[in-house]
């Protein structure tokens, strides 16, 4: 090999190594955040815009009692703009931690139970999650975020483990939306308002978690996604 196929295969080489650098980076370097997922974020959206149909609908408010169509809530909800998404945040929780700083069950019972049955249990715990943070609005408040609350199944098999998400809006509440894998590609899912806090509240995982008391819990936390 001439000196001069030589040095143009260095050069190659060394092209060929910074264009997987450059893919590896933006693939896993770039900001850091994690994807908010495409059919997750669409499936949002879509519960979303069925949760503000119901409240926005006096036809379907009139069927329900005067404390819930006339509760403050409703105008927020009427009022926000679903196109403007600010923010997607997922949400962990490390389920050894809570239930040790619980101290009513240890882990490894969980562990030992059939898949539908740990499946259950795990489900519950991230219900604990909103449901902490829902338990401040009161009666009425709580009978609003049961009724508009969205559930639904699609396919998905690239989804192999449970999923939880904060999507915040511009104006009004956030959405709380927990998936599940059932297996053989089916995902369900369920989304609820969050309506303990308002979107101003929340402008960073810190505030996220400030703000809805999730601060407090054992092995709980949170992360910015990446909505590109």
């Amino acid at each position: 090999m001439t000196a001069s196929n030589l040095k143009t295969g260095m050069i190659r080489t060394l092209i060929l190594f910074l264009c997987l650098v450059i893919l590896f980076c933006s693939a896993g370097c770039g900001s850091g955040k994690r994807d908010a997922g495409g059919k997750e974020r669409e499936a949002v959206l879509g519960a979303a815009a069925r949760m503000k149909e119901a409240v926005s609908s006096d036809e379907y408010m009139n069927l329900l009692s005067d404390g819930i169509s006339s509760s403050e809530l409703v105008e927020t909800v009427r009022a926000q703009d679903l196109s403007q998404l600010k923010a997607v945040y997922e949400v962990f929780l490390d389920t050894g931690v809570l239930l040790e700083a619980l101290g009513t069950v240890e882990k490894e019972q969980i562990d030992a139970l059939p898949d539908s049955l740990r499946t259950k249990v795990m489900g519950s715990l991230f219900t604990y999650m909103v449901s902490s943070l829902n338990s401040r609005l009161g009666s009425m408040g709580l009978a609003f975020v049961n009724m508009f609350s969205e559930s639904g199944a699609y396919l998905d098999d690239t989804l192999k483990e449970r999923r939880a998400f904060v999507f915040v809006f511009e104006g009004g509440f956030p959405i709380f939306a927990v998936f599940h894998p059932l297996g053989e590609g089916i995902v369900s899912y369920s989304t609820q308002w969050m309506a303990g806090i308002g979107e101003e509240q929340i402008t960073s995982v810190e505030t996220l978690l400030s703000a809805t008391g999730w601060n407090q819990i054992a092995g709980l936390s949170a992360e910015l996604c990446d909505l590109a």
